[in-house]
């Protein structure tokens, strides 16, 4: 099933293998989606779909639903759905359900009520009055089977934590954590920990990076992130490393680390114009962003597969919407590699292992898969059992006539 210009694109990462630098490539599903201009938005991936939830554009606030499969084509499942009009609310999904979480209104109207649904259509008031006090620009994540409430602001800003089991009850982790109450600020679930990255402190905008595994006890990363200090951006956690988008002042950058600490620039100027109070989504293995404000609010959506080679072909970028890949363990390896693709449909699916020659050394997989998350190992011998020596090496995903590269390293 090989196809004929996998042996071109190669070539061109052969050439690039001895000094790789770092690239990310977005392509543009829609410049105008069908649901409003917006920013402070909310927005997840449920079902195996985007969707967006309310927000803003001054001075109007929205509480319709919409969804899409390809971020292209989007439905309105509700145009006034039971919870009120707001923006700078949460959403995530948890329990099987979606979840919306506080937020604001124009007039300063703060909001503690949760709400859940099963279908984006019909809501359930799980609780009107949170013991959390009411805000706007916090962040709800899921860690493990838990629901977070984690900082955001109303006249005052907040640095306590709470959790969930049922979205109707909660516990206050902590009251006080280390890092000065802000709002608008990134935050993730990554590598079992809760994490808040950078906002709006009352007073400056911030660059700091913490982290907590129960929400209580946190951990200063840094001080002083290498991207400058922003809010109304995005984070999220994907293909192993954690991400940063965008934010204000009108930021159109994107950052990734698989620490916390050590930040390697994506792109200093992604495709979509420098925004904040965007949405980031992550589906079938690609990163989403959605709306947003840059001097005007937007109602585009991108999406980017990841980070490629500087100066490779288009051709060798994670930008299409059937297949992407990633690698669970470190590219650089000795022993072996775990890697993860995801695929749009159903397809006619081969992962090979390939030299810097173009040359096969290996499959991996064969054969129809089905669509969603799928999983390969390598252990660095060749297709006859052969260990290969210490080098340079191309895993190829090819699923119908389209492909996803990634190169990967073996040690002596």
């Amino acid at each position: 099933m090989r196809s004929p210009g996998l042996a071109a694109v190669l070539a061109v990462l052969i050439a690039l293998a001895g000094a790789l630098s770092a690239e990310m490539s977005w392509s543009q599903a829609t410049d105008s989606a069908a649901w409003s201009a917006r920013y402070s938005l909310a927005a997840t991936a449920f079902d195996g779909k985007l969707w967006v939830l309310g927000g803003g554009e001054y001075p109007n606030t929205f509480n319709d639903v919409w969804y899409s499969d390809d971020g292209a084509e989007w439905t309105c499942t509700d145009s006034a759905a039971a919870w009120s009009s707001r923006y700078y609310h949460a959403a995530v999904v948890f329990d099987g359900r979606m979840w919306v979480i506080g937020g604001r209104k124009p007039s300063s109207v703060f909001m503690n009520d949760v709400w859940s649904s099963s279908d984006g259509d019909s809501w359930v008031l799980v609780t009107d009055s949170a013991p959390w006090a009411a805000r706007r620009g916090h962040a709800a994540l899921v860690l493990d089977t838990t629901l977070w409430i984690i900082g955001g602001g109303s006249s005052e800003l907040y640095n306590d934590a709470w959790y969930s089991f049922n979205g109707a009850d909660w516990v206050e982790a902590t009251d006080s954590a280390p890092w000065p109450g802000r709002s608008s600020f990134g935050s993730a679930v990554f590598d079992g920990k809760l994490w808040v990255m950078g906002g709006y402190d009352g007073s400056h905008y911030r660059n700091d990076v913490w982290c907590s595994s129960d929400g209580a006890e946190w951990t200063e990363v840094t001080d002083s992130a290498p991207w400058s200090a922003r809010a109304g951006h995005t984070a999220v956690g994907f293909a192993g490393k954690l991400w940063v988008l965008g934010g204000y002042p009108h930021a159109d950058d994107v950052w990734y680390t698989e620490d916390g600490e050590n930040w390697t620039l994506a792109t200093d100027s992604a495709g979509w114009s420098g925004r904040y109070g965007h949405a980031s989504v992550v589906l079938n293995g690609k990163v989403w962003v959605l709306g947003g404000c840059d001097t005007q609010c937007r109602r585009d959506v991108w999406y980017s597969g990841g980070v490629w080679a500087a100066g490779a072909s288009e051709e060798t970028r994670l930008s299409s919407r059937l297949v992407s890949l990633a690698v669970t363990t470190p590219t650089v390896f000795r022993s072996g590699l775990i890697l993860t693709y995801d695929l749009a449909r159903e397809s006619d699916t081969r992962v090979t292992v390939c030299g810097t020659m173009g040359e096969e050394v290996g499959v991996l997989a064969c054969g129809t898969r089905g669509a969603g998350r799928h999983s390969v190992t390598w252990n660095g011998r060749s297709e006859s059992g052969r260990d290969l020596p210490a080098g340079v090496y191309f895993v190829v995903v090819e699923a119908d006539r389209d492909r996803a590269i990634l190169k990967v390293a073996k040690l002596p």
